[in-house]
């Protein structure tokens, strides 16, 4: 039987309607997770992973977002917003953090995270696509497996995830946040425009590239950051053995910077 195409683009626009500007969020069994389960079968530990899958459909854009905490979820109070940071050039790009007050970071912590996103969009030359990324820092217990749907009009996508986080060193839990937010909002672009690469190393060492570049814009020694912030250092060696050597950091970030800026010319010349 044909599809009726208006008919898909209407349906689309009214469940966009019912659901933009709100997330719905389920729990999932952990074998959506296939990773982890994997990594945990050859006697890894996990401590967090995050997951993105992005899906067009006619005149609307889905964003599928998915955490898993091994130590789980016990924020009681409602989370109150701690960090919003707004990117305008060429595309309106957004970061939300919050969480309970015990996660909070200092205005200092704060301040030193929007200088260095400053830096971060300045060495691309802005950001290609829209879109919103929220994180929500949170206390853990028991574990959490996760995936957050949200919809939104056009090429835009909205990302939202949970973090860990440790409330002796809230600016840590911050790092780490950010770090989050931009390795998955670098796979979240690159999919909506369709310039993901094909080879799925490549495609992750692109996004792992963004933190890089971030742990550089935090600090001149990415090398000091990530001795006095151990669960950034811990996120990073996680992926390689010599990631604690700034000449690896620097080569990732390397990567990021000159694939999105040729994506951001393309765009341009559009």
């Amino acid at each position: 039987m044909a599809i009726n195409k208006l008919a898909v683009i209407v349906f689309s626009i009214i469940i966009a309607i019912c659901l933009a500007g709100c997330t719905v969020a389920v729990r999932a069994p952990k074998m959506a997770f296939n990773k982890v389960v994997e990594l945990e079968g050859d006697g890894y530990e996990i401590e967090s992973a995050f997951n993105t899958a992005i899906v067009r459909w006619p005149g609307v854009t889905w964003s599928i977002s998915g955490t898993y905490l091994p130590l789980g979820d016990s924020m009681s109070a409602a989370p109150r917003d701690f960090f919003r940071y707004d990117y305008a050039t060429p595309s309106l790009f957004r970061l939300h953090v919050r969480g309970a007050d015990g996660c909070a970071p200092s205005n200092v912590a704060e301040g030193n995270a929007t200088r260095a996103l400053d830096k971060l969009f300045a060495r691309i030359g802005g950001w290609p696509a829209r879109g919103e990324t929220t994180l929500t820092l949170v206390k853990t217990v028991k574990p959490v497996q996760r995936y957050a749907l949200s919809a939104k009009f056009g090429k835009a996508f909205h990302l939202d995830y949970l973090v860990s986080c440790t409330p002796s060193n809230a600016e840590d839990s911050l790092w780490v946040a950010l770090m989050v937010a931009m390795h998955e909002s670098t796979h979240a672009t690159l999919s909506v425009l369709g310039q993901t690469p094909k080879d799925t190393e490549r495609s992750e060492r692109i996004a792992e590239g963004a933190e890089s570049c971030l742990l550089i814009e935090l600090s001149n020694d990415s090398g000091a950051v990530l001795s006095t912030h151990p669960r950034a250092a811990l996120r990073m060696a996680g992926r390689y053995e010599s990631i604690a050597q700034d000449k690896e950091i620097q080569a990732l970030c390397s990567d990021w910077s000159e694939y999105m800026r040729n994506v951001i010319r393309q765009q341009n010349k559009r």
